[in-house]
């Protein structure tokens, strides 16, 4: 796989006219072209980049580059580490923190640079995935020239050469259908490609002042972390919530399930998903558990975990606020709960209703300080 970054001109208009000629009625199901902002994403998994440049010839392509082998870096990935000042940082941060972007590349005038700490192995691979086919211009020239009826290899080679010069004629185009001629032709005259045409670009962004958040920890290991210490965390003394109908409905639907399936434990965790601790096997999750979670919920916050113990003509009701409980067991299939969930859980929670790991939840936790 082509690696190697052709020069600005030459990736802008390569872009510009795979984009278009793709999708000529402009569906954005490629990407979209605003201004000097290409944003190009040919539907494959995870694959797709965003390309910007700007009034004084630089430019910063970032994007997320994952095929079937991609497997995450050993740690977290400092992206921005030395970006000049026209870098958009304060826009780019938040994505690197979050792990949408895995490469950000900057073109200086003269060459395309990157974080220099950075494996150069890994940031030309994944750069290659995320722009595939845009590198290989002759297989790029071969698919083309199979797809587009009546066009020769050697007409959509002189498209692209065009595109790349910006010298782009309404000749050049008229090889396509009749049908893409115009749309093609006033795509790639917005994106400043065709003869005669200004080049289009963005006004430098405002340069970043101050230190700027990066990650310390990648989000596997501050799960990993969080739900330790929901291990050992004690469990604050609260009142039972008294009994309520939406209770009285839900012991009803577990004795059901045990009468049709034998169980005799049930155990879930609940927030935007709900998980299954025991049984393993269940082949039903009983409705209204966020209801009666809710209906539950007071100044001491709402309950993580519940379970059902069915006892005889029993059905005990276990709570868990603010650990992970013995009876819920760890998934090798990972069955933990969503970091998202328990800070929203969190922020509506009193000071006193906070668990011993709430400041390890925050997405702060994690970050360090540049």
């Amino acid at each position: 796989m082509q690696s190697e970054l052709p020069t600005l001109d030459v990736l802008w208009g390569r872009t510009l006219v795979v984009q278009v000629v793709q999708d000529p009625e402009g569906s954005g199901q490629l990407g979209e072209l605003v201004g000097g902002r290409v944003t190009f994403d040919m539907g494959l998994a995870e694959n797709w980049f965003t390309l910007v440049r700007y009034v004084d010839g630089t430019a910063v392509l970032f994007g997320q580059g994952r095929d079937d082998h991609y497997a995450p870096p050993a740690e977290p990935q400092d992206l921005l580490a030395g970006a000049p000042p026209w870098v958009p940082i304060a826009d780019l941060t938040p994505l690197m923190l979050d792990e949408v972007i895995d490469f950000v590349r900057w073109w200086d005038g003269t060459a395309w640079r990157h974080a220099a700490q950075l494996e150069l192995l890994r940031v030309e691979y994944e750069t290659a995935v995320a722009l595939y086919p845009l590198l290989e211009l002759r297989q790029l020239v071969g698919l083309f020239a199979e797809s587009l009826h009546g066009v020769t290899r050697a007409e959509i080679a002189a498209l692209f050469a065009a595109a790349e010069t910006r010298s782009v004629t309404r000749e050049l185009v008229s090889v396509l259908e009749p049908e893409l001629c115009d749309p093609v032709y006033e795509f790639l005259a917005r994106g400043g490609v065709v003869t005669g045409s200004a080049p289009v670009a963005e006004e430098l962004p405002v340069a970043g002042s101050g230190p700027r958040w990066r990650r310390r920890l990648s989000p596997v290991d501050h799960r990993r972390q969080l739900v330790a210490a929901m291990v050992e965390a004690p469990e604050k003394p609260r009142p039972v919530p008294p009994e309520s109908p939406e209770l009285v409905d839900m012991v009803a639907r577990i004795r059901v399930l045990y009468e049709e399936y034998g169980h005799i434990d049930f155990a879930f965790r609940v927030g935007r998903g709900i998980g299954v601790g025991v049984p393993r096997n269940a082949r039903k999750i009983p409705t209204g558990l966020r209801r009666l979670r809710d209906t539950e919920a007071g100044e001491h916050g709402r309950w993580l975990f519940i379970r059902f113990a069915v006892d005889g003509t029993e059905v005990r009701v276990e709570r868990a606020y603010d650990h992970w409980p013995d009876w819920f067991p760890r998934s090798p299939y990972d069955n933990d709960p969503d970091r998202g969930d328990l800070v929203e859980e969190l922020a509506n929670r009193g000071v006193d209703a906070q668990p011993t790991w709430a400041a390890l939840a925050a997405d702060e936790f994690a970050y360090v300080t540049v």
